[in-house]
């Protein structure tokens, strides 16, 4: 075995870790196996289980109705964004474990652009509802609202992509779910979870696996 990093106990605490017998070598190429690869973001593949998954059922933004085919709708530029969605969730971890869920919105500063649907979601199956009230971005263009659930303490770990052995969230770099990518988005729109880039207990790049679905939003100058 080459490079070793361990962690033990749950999102609630740590604990400590015991051996009866740990060997540990050294090879000469150990400087370079030491450093971690880059790692590839996106769908999660079909072969992995485990992860939390967030899937749109229906809902009503601003008066068009949302349907599991159809998660786009269009707003008038100034028109606040307000509706309900609602959404089913799998959470694959046990009770002891906590899975925060949040809507993010991916306009405005990542600090405050989301809202908690519920700080702790419960094991297996669930249903949610997501009260929308947001303002408006300033602009027109094409903009997302995405429902994210991954393990961690707090909301905020969640909607900024840390991981909640670094302390307090840490904004404003790619982790954060507001600067998520068109790929990433995508992929949480078709497939319900992704890859994406988290900031592991080291605070360094990783990736998590989490629930995630969006909502796809056009803000235009007039409606049709």
């Amino acid at each position: 075995m080459q490079g070793i990093y361990l962690r033990s106990g749950d999102a609630r605490q740590g604990a400590r870790t015991y051996f009866d017998d740990l060997r540990v070598t050294h090879g000469p190429n150990s400087e370079r196996l030491s450093r971690r690869p880059r790692v590839e973001v996106g769908r999660i593949p079909p072969f992995r289980r485990g992860s939390p998954r967030v899937v749109v059922r229906g809902g009503d933004i601003n008066g068009t109705a949302l349907r599991a085919d159809q998660l786009a709708v269009t707003v008038r530029l100034g028109q606040p964004i307000r509706g309900v969605v609602t959404a089913s969730l799998e959470n694959p971890h046990a009770d002891n474990g906590i899975l925060p869920v949040v809507a993010v919105s991916t306009w405005g500063d990542h600090s405050g652009a989301y809202r908690t649907v519920t700080p702790d979601a419960p094991a297996g199956s669930s249903e949610l509802s997501v009260p929308l009230d947001l303002d408006p971005p300033a602009s027109p263009g094409i903009y997302h609202v995405i429902i994210a659930a991954a393990a961690e303490k707090e909301p905020s770990h969640v909607a900024s992509g840390t991981n909640w052995d670094v302390g307090a969230a840490v904004w404003g770099n790619e982790m954060d779910i507001a600067a998520w990518t068109p790929d990433l988005i995508d992929a949480a729109m078709r497939y319900g979870s992704v890859y994406t880039p988290w900031m592991d207990g080291r605070r360094q790049r990783w990736r998590q696996d989490i629930g995630a679905a969006a909502l796809r939003i056009r803000v235009a100058e007039a409606l049709p």
